[in-house]
């Protein structure tokens, strides 16, 4: 025993880490094999948030036209979320003609939620079809509580609108909106006039979880207190406010 173990002690070099072989490539933007698989399982599963980034390699990678099925799938969902990142994928393919048609057609539906109504539009307006000023305005025809036709007056002003900024203002003034960050961050991107002084004069009448991207704006639309917002939460006693910040 005493000569084995000696010999397991003195005849073992030291080991040297060997890496795997590397896998093999996905080839997710290839046309034929059987690469797909995955995702396509995946877009069917109960997890919105697996679904919603499998639906959104699908619809933008896929080398059928606007993705073939996949985007009507993707637009189709009954998450509103996993719908938003499908709108993503269209927007990264907007040199074709049937992924601008797409998006048409569903600023046009009354059935989708006019924050992401207001971003297919958004999306379109780089070089908007000519009937989509009247599709936005079509659906601030609706009854609707402020914070939702908010966007819509948003993308209304965009397109040119003179009659959309007011009312815009107006409702970023009375707060009360869902915590929609992507709409509060997008308001900065693209000035519209009054929107700055609306947020800081509504600021009380927003949820806590808004203040950031109310003040990402608000830098960008070159307002002191977005500054005076960021310094004040990167100074929070909670890490996780000063995460949030940075």
């Amino acid at each position: 025993m005493k000569w084995l173990l000696l010999g397991l002690l003195t005849g073992c070099g030291s080991r040297v880490y060997t890496p795997p072989p590397a896998p093999p490539e996905l080839g997710l933007a290839e046309a034929d094999g059987d690469h797909w698989g995955m995702l396509e399982q995946a877009a069917g599963l109960m997890d919105t948030s697996v679904r919603q980034r499998a639906l959104y390699l699908l619809v933008r990678y896929r080398p059928e036209p606007a993705s073939g099925a996949w985007a009507g799938r993707g637009l189709g969902d009954p998450s509103p979320y996993v719908q938003r990142k499908s709108l993503d994928a269209l927007g990264e393919r907007l040199n074709e003609p049937e992924s601008q048609a797409i998006l048409l057609r569903y600023a046009q539906r009354q059935d989708t939620s006019p924050f992401n109504a207001a971003k297919a539009a958004l999306l379109l307006s780089k070089n908007p079809p000519q009937e989509l000023l009247s599709v936005v305005e079509e659906h601030l025809l609706e009854d609707r509580h402020h914070s939702e036709r908010a966007p819509l007056l948003f993308a209304a002003a965009l397109l040119g609108s003179t009659q959309a900024p007011q009312p815009l203002a107006s409702a970023l003034q009375k707060g009360d909106f869902p915590l929609e960050m992507e709409f509060f961050m997008g308001l900065g991107k693209h000035p519209v006039p009054g929107v700055a002084e609306a947020l800081v004069e509504g600021l009380d009448f927003y949820e806590e979880e808004l203040h950031l991207p109310i003040a990402y704006s608000l830098v960008q639309l070159e307002h002191p207190a977005g500054e005076r917002l960021f310094k004040s939460a990167l100074n929070d006693e909670a890490v996780e406010r000063q995460h949030e910040a940075l």
